[in-house]
């Protein structure tokens, strides 16, 4: 069972989402895990340590929580461990993978790296390396400017039929994120074919999200607030593909990218969804760490 192995108190916990980077530990044996979450104390630099032995549950961890830091390992099953790695450096590709694998070999070493490690351990990890690769995990993090960064949350709002308000609700909650808790909010409309978030907002955006996976290798982090058109409330808008006709195509690698970017510039992400659940729709859920579901209290 996964479980947040350090706690601080209330004010504590909130200069740690601005400042710490926060840890998930995916290590199956458990006094690996003891040891691991040991050095990690130590540095007193952290901020919150999940720590579990399971890659199911460890995933489940880092959709919920967002970490800054994955420490990988599996003792029984290197290459599951690698496929794993793969996988997460796929799925978070801004999270920094310290990796550790008990074969002492330049080719396994080499496949971990380009499957994602930042930095790799032969088990069992000494302290004294794990040291240093924190120290560089740091420096990195503060040549990149990337300490603090944002770790925006996507807010999905799904309504079972039309007529429930639920676009009121998705733009009324947007706003009072940003005027009400001082956040910086994106809203997106996720229903291609006939959204009315704009009609909402009254606005007409040139740019929308067809653009946006257009110009994707194009688009630098922290870019976005200066591409998104932005309402007088000071939210942002994300608008559906402009007459697509049913021919404008992308996959969910391109929606994870955007989201990616969406997760580090913005604190929230309020999304209003399609009422027609197809492939896009699914996966924006499976994005969405908070799902609102809008109903009405008819009796059949």
């Amino acid at each position: 069972m996964a479980r947040k192995v350090k706690k601080t108190d209330k004010n504590a916990d909130h200069a740690h989402e601005s400042t710490s980077p926060n840890v998930v530990i995916i290590e199956p044996e458990s006094n690996s895990r003891s040891s691991i979450n040991a050095m990690l104390e130590a540095q007193e630099s952290f901020g919150d340590i999940f720590v579990c032995g399971d890659y199911e549950e460890g995933m489940s961890l880092m959709k919920l929580h967002r970490p800054d830091l994955l420490i990988l390992g599996n003792p029984d099953d290197p290459e599951r461990a690698l496929l794993q790695l793969e996988k997460v450096a796929l799925a978070y590709p801004n999270v920094t993978t310290f990796f550790s694998a008990p074969i002492d070999d330049s080719n396994f070493l080499i496949r971990a790296m380009r499957a994602g490690a930042r930095e790799f351990f032969r088990r069992p990890i000494q302290e004294d390396e794990f040291n240093a690769a924190c120290g560089r995990f740091f420096s990195s993090r503060a040549l990149h400017g990337l300490s603090p960064q944002k770790n925006g949350k996507v807010i999905s709002l799904f309504g079972v039929k039309g007529g429930l308000g639920t676009t009121t609700i998705a733009t009324n909650l947007a706003v009072n994120f940003e005027s009400g808790l001082s956040k910086k909010v994106v809203i997106m409309d996720a229903n291609f074919q006939s959204g009315s978030v704009g009609v909402f907002l009254d606005m007409h955006p040139k740019v929308s999200l067809m653009d946006l996976m257009r110009d994707l290798d194009q688009i630098e982090p922290n870019s976005l607030a200066r591409v998104l058109p932005q309402h007088p409330s000071g939210i942002y808008f994300l608008a559906p593909p402009r007459k697509t006709n049913g021919s404008f195509k992308f996959s969910s690698s391109d929606l994870d990218s955007i989201f990616t970017l969406l997760r580090v510039e913005f604190d929230y992400i309020v999304i209003d969804l399609d009422r027609e659940m197809d492939n896009v729709a699914a996966h924006l859920i499976d994005l969405t760490d908070l799902l609102l579901l809008v109903v009405n209290l008819d009796i059949p």
